[in-house]
């Protein structure tokens, strides 16, 4: 029999296990195929103090950003510009990939927060939304460095409920 001892591996890997086993006790339990999730009984896993989050320094992030534009697949993706976007401003993921054109003040350096993608249930694709609460929708001071970035990104054209980042469901940016 194989137990998930300390020297066998690491507490992330046990821990990662016990979430996976819960996981499926727990869809056993809600078809009444189990009466209790047995997962729920067990002591905490001890050991391999997790490590605290910490900021990048700059130098940390300019190496960053510069690797991710000199990696081809990255700029394939139109990831440069929409991790800069992100780092900018703060916004969810949902958030930044539903920007579109009109929710930019480039006059009064403003980004409107207008919504967030979501994806449908069962349906393997993504809409866009109001967002989940009243408060989701707020407007941000856009950093100067973002307004280049945008007023340069746009393209001619582009008409104000296209999105800033097309490229965002994971499709090849154009051009």
């Amino acid at each position: 029999m194989y137990t998930l001892q300390a020297e066998d591996m690491s507490a992330d890997a046990r821990r990662s296990v016990r979430t996976v086993l819960s996981g499926i006790f727990g869809l056993a339990v809600g078809r009444d195929l189990m009466p209790a999730n047995p997962v729920r009984q067990m002591s905490p896993i001890k050991g391999g103090a997790r490590r605290k989050a910490r900021a990048m320094t700059a130098d940390e992030m300019h190496d960053f950003l510069a690797k991710l534009g000199a990696d081809k697949i990255a700029r394939r993706y139109d990831l440069p510009d929409f991790v800069r976007f992100m780092l900018g401003t703060g916004v969810r993921i949902g958030e930044a990939l539903a920007m579109r054109w009109c929710d930019l003040d480039m006059d009064e350096g403003e980004i409107h927060i207008t919504g967030d993608i979501v994806p449908i249930k069962g349906k393997g694709r993504l809409v866009r939304n109001d967002g989940k609460s009243f408060s989701a929708q707020r407007v941000i001071a856009m950093p100067n460095y973002l307004h280049t970035l945008l007023s340069v990104r746009r393209p001619p054209g582009a008409l104000d409920d296209e999105p800033v980042f097309p490229a965002g469901a994971l499709t090849p940016a154009a051009g």
